[in-house]
């Protein structure tokens, strides 16, 4: 790593690297990894948005009640905002609730995650807390090397494992005294 380099260049540099080398078997490293780094540029917008849909949409349905604007704070652990990724998390809290969702966006300090977001339901007091996993990006360059088509990489970042992307904790309602 240069030390010009941002965090979120290196991190996704070590993601597309990581994604080559599973996918390179006969093929050399470095040629791998450089095929990776231009078929995941064209894709990985709009996959990170789908992602961001998908948490949105999940932790809606856990913990949102409808008609009711969630409340989103969203840590950016990657340096430089992955504006897609968020994007996506505001329209699916959104989608998932039926009208506006309010996002925060801060920069996190270093760590080993992405991102993470705070969701809270204003009305029913429920909160989760979403941390969205370094390795979204290594399986994200999978999908989007396995098919050309867009709608096919998107259905696949809907209904893959969601723990290979992110993980959902939402706090007990019980409190014992």
């Amino acid at each position: 790593m240069q030390f010009n380099d941002s965090r979120r260049d290196f991190l996704t540099g070590s993601a597309k690297f990581g994604a080559a080398a599973t996918i390179a078997t006969s093929v050399p490293l470095a040629f791998a990894s450089a095929d990776a780094s231009v078929s995941t540029s064209a894709a990985s917008a709009d996959l990170l948005h789908a992602l961001g849909q998908r948490i949105g949409l999940d932790v809606a349905e856990k913990i949102s009640t409808f008609g009711a604007p969630l409340s989103v704070t969203y840590l950016d652990g990657a340096g430089a905002s992955v504006e897609a990724l968020r994007e996506g998390i505001e329209a699916g809290a959104r989608f998932g609730v039926g009208c506006g969702a309010v996002c925060v966006e801060a920069s996190l300090p270093y760590g080993d995650v992405l991102g993470i977001a705070f969701f809270q339901d204003p009305v029913s007091g429920r909160k989760a807390r979403v941390e969205i996993l370094a390795d979204a990006l290594t399986h994200i360059d999978l999908i989007a090397s396995a098919t050309r088509s867009g709608s096919l990489q998107k259905q696949a970042i809907m209904s893959a494992s969601a723990d290979r992307f992110y993980a959902v904790t939402i706090p007990s309602a019980l409190q014992f005294s």
